[in-house]
């Protein structure tokens, strides 16, 4: 860098040093990646008239796309904090039979990997149960 200042040529790499290295831009690249689905689902529920506990469970569940998608460090350890966030915000041993059935009936949730189509009977049945038993509780169902 013939003809330029010593106060330049410092300027110049104070900026070089604050340039992220490719490692750090595949990386920010990756996590931008990672939050995308986040980004989408916060514009649909802020978008939408109404949207079913049902729709937003099973689209919480589906949030993030595959670990194995992602090469960097970075973002797989991020995709691992929030999928065991999301495990512990949004339990799927705590859905109960109703949300079940509301997902399976509604067109939005087809296809979700939460409804689990071996144990449909067995839900169908319990929710019968709880709204005979809520019938008779409210008087609304005379025997």
């Amino acid at each position: 860098m013939r003809g330029v200042s010593s106060e330049d040529k410092k300027k110049v790499k104070e900026f070089k040093n604050q340039l992220l290295s490719a490692e750090e831009l595949d990386g920010l690249g990756e996590v931008i990646e990672l939050l995308r689905p986040a980004t989408d689902f916060t514009h649909w529920v802020g978008g939408s008239d109404y949207s079913t506990i049902s729709q937003v469970y099973d689209k919480v569940h589906n949030l993030l796309p595959r670990v194995i998608s992602f090469q960097t460090e970075t973002a797989q350890d991020m995709h691992l904090k929030l999928e065991a966030l999301i495990k512990s915000s949004w339990p799927e041993d705590k859905i109960s039979d109703g949300m079940h059935l509301s997902m399976h009936f509604n067109p939005g949730c087809a296809g979700s990997k939460i409804w689990d189509l071996e144990n449909a009977h067995q839900i169908a049945e319990h929710a019968a149960e709880d709204a005979a038993y809520a019938a008779t509780e409210t008087g609304c169902h005379e025997n």
